[in-house]
């Protein structure tokens, strides 16, 4: 069952942790990221936390509660017991996000009730209430609904038929947002509309920008966005495929070709399918680097 209760769903056990409705600034790392999210609502149980990556099920998470009052904050054990991805949401019409039980509150009930009692009735905490939670383990990875281990064939397709049925316009809208599936399923007929949206993507991996890169039929503006990324451009797959893709603005593509080793270069120079003037620069610059011995 989907939901947002912290407590298990049953109308027995929510009137038992009775929930404040208030949004809580939550500061958290993952294993490559610092994250900042707001709690939807939070009880004696434990608190339900907005985000579009939810923490994965069963995960322990070191919970710890501040208010201006306390000199230090308090501090209990959690576990990940509910989590709604954005897919989730779309469908019940839900939040996405990640329930945490809190798992020692009878022993902090005295904490827990000072602390609900400061944000009782307000919309919006003080900016000094902060929920802060541990680090995860080492060996967690926050990928989240985009990790490889949860596709499956049928997912797949249920979602690449459902995105060919899409129209123009909803596919736009779906493109700076979609999840992997999704993304798969605009990458595999791309439209140049929907390419100048999806790079704006922020959970886009670098192997979908490589691809996109490669797409002969990807407008030049993308291109030109691509390469001007720093982060992107920096990977070397990324950086040969803008070089070697025919739409690419041939200033980008000249000054990116001179960054390639000498071994990518050559290829380039003996490639059919790279235009004339890369490949008259590319024996160029082999010469000049044969010239210098390099």
């Amino acid at each position: 069952m989907i939901g947002n209760s912290v407590d298990g769903g049953s109308a027995n056990e929510s009137r038992k942790h009775p929930r404040e409705k208030v949004k809580i600034r939550v500061n958290y790392k993952t294993v490559d990221r610092f994250k900042e999210e707001y709690t939807e609502n939070i009880s004696h149980g434990g608190i339900f936390i907005k985000s579009t990556r939810p923490l994965p099920m069963h995960l322990k998470v070191k919970v710890s509660l501040s208010i201006p009052k306390w000199e230090e904050p308090v501090t209990m054990m959690s576990e990940v017991v509910r989590r709604v991805t954005e897919e989730d949401a779309r469908k019940s019409g839900l939040n996405p996000g990640f329930a945490l039980q809190f798992l020692d509150f009878d022993e902090k009930k005295k904490e827990l009730d000072e602390f609900i009692k400061s944000i009782s009735g307000v919309v919006a905490a003080d900016e000094r209430t902060v929920i802060q939670l541990g680090e995860p383990p080492e060996d967690f990875s926050d990928e989240g609904e985009d990790s490889e281990t949860d596709i499956d064939e049928a997912s797949r397709e249920i979602t690449m038929q459902r995105v060919r049925k899409m129209s123009m316009n909803e596919k736009m809208m779906l493109a700076p947002k979609g999840d992997k599936l999704e993304r798969a399923a605009l990458l595999k007929d791309l439209n140049p509309s929907v390419a100048r949206l999806i790079i704006r993507n922020p959970r886009i991996t670098d192997q979908e920008i490589n691809r996109i890169a490669k797409d002969v039929g990807t407008p030049a503006d993308v291109l030109d966005a691509i390469g001007k990324n720093r982060k992107w451009i920096q990977n070397l797959e990324i950086k040969n495929s803008i070089v070697r893709n025919p739409r690419t603005p041939s200033q980008l593509a000249l000054r990116q070709l001179a960054l390639l080793s000498t071994k990518e270069i050559s290829l380039i120079a003996k490639s059919q399918h790279v235009r004339d003037n890369i490949k008259r620069e590319a024996v160029k610059i082999l010469t000049q680097r044969r010239e210098r011995g390099g």
